[in-house]
């Protein structure tokens, strides 16, 4: 099972409508996600880059975003600091990492996220998260 790292409660319902855009610069890492996401009945779009990922979270009236955190140019963080001035603040962030010593390194930068994920990503974790039914 995997181990969320850090999480704060969700006082929402379960979603009705699942739109979910992952972001993640390892295309490899984010068609999984996706692909896997889609198989629990989401409807995912993908972004390989952070303007990308902003701009389809816009276009697809996005519920939950799945972030990697450790991204080039921009990284997460500063994604989800952007969607959540720019765009609904009801949008879920789920921030994914590698690196396990980073949520407890920099907890209040990513206090930003909902949710923080170690990779590689246990979709029923997200599964849990979201309250989305077993595929």
């Amino acid at each position: 099972m995997q181990a969320v790292l850090r999480s704060t409660p969700l006082a929402r319902p379960a979603l009705r409508s699942t739109r979910v855009v992952v972001i993640d610069n390892s295309a490899d890492a984010a068609d999984a996600v996706a692909d896997a996401l889609r198989a629990n009945g989401c409807d995912v779009e993908v972004a390989y880059d952070s303007a990308d990922g902003i701009d389809a979270v816009a276009l697809h009236h996005t519920d939950c975003v799945l972030i990697d955190i450790d991204m080039p140019r921009i990284d997460g963080i500063e994604v989800a600091r952007c969607l959540r001035e720019v765009h609904r603040k009801d949008l879920i962030l789920i921030g994914l990492t590698r690196a396990r010593h980073a949520v407890s390194a920099a907890a209040s930068d990513l206090s930003v996220f909902d949710h923080c994920l170690a990779k590689p990503l246990d979709v029923s974790a997200v599964r849990a998260l979201l309250r989305l039914p077993r595929a």
